[in-house]
């Protein structure tokens, strides 16, 4: 979005949330019934539950945020590395889950990655640097805009950098 709101568009459509989701998932194969579930919904499906989503939907996507819950917040941040722990563990339960209630193919996805240190850092490691610039989204660890600057210890990508069309 061309505002500080940090929402995704694919095209003309948002995506941020489940029902939107969704949405994007129906434009794919012509027909294919989907539905977006959280992950802690799926851990608790009892095996009848499972399969009757599994019989009424073909396109089935789980939606887990253990990790960008706590590692998003600088309150929190110091639990990350329990949180990638967490998430390990359900990502095993959710597979052994889907695939006993007979689902055939399971592809996990992550949106990004992380580098982690445990250690206070010093006034002098954080960045100082303005980025001027027509700037639509900026947060702690990123700026999102046009026309922006390349200050000294940042690093500048385009859309065809990261293989986006807009």
């Amino acid at each position: 979005a061309e505002d500080d709101s940090l929402l995704v568009f694919d095209e003309d459509r948002p995506t941020a949330g489940s029902a939107n989701r969704a949405k994007m998932l129906a434009t794919g194969r012509d027909g294919d019934r989907v539905t977006v579930l959280a992950a802690e919904d799926v851990k608790n499906f009892k095996s009848d539950e499972a399969k009757a989503i599994f019989r009424e939907h073909d396109v089935i996507y789980v939606y887990h945020n253990k990790i960008d819950a706590i590692g998003d917040k600088l309150a929190t941040e110091d639990g990350l590395v329990g949180a990638v722990e967490d998430t390990l563990q359900d990502l095993i339960v959710l597979v052994r889950k889907l695939t006993s209630a007979n689902a055939t193919n399971v592809l996990i996805t992550s949106d990004h990655g992380f580098i982690y240190q445990h250690r206070a850092l010093e006034e002098s490691d954080f960045s100082t640097a303005e980025v001027s610039g027509q700037v639509f989204a900026r947060n702690r660890r990123f700026v999102v805009g046009k026309g922006l600057s390349v200050p000294k210890g940042m690093k500048k990508f385009t859309a065809s950098d990261i293989g986006l069309g807009g």
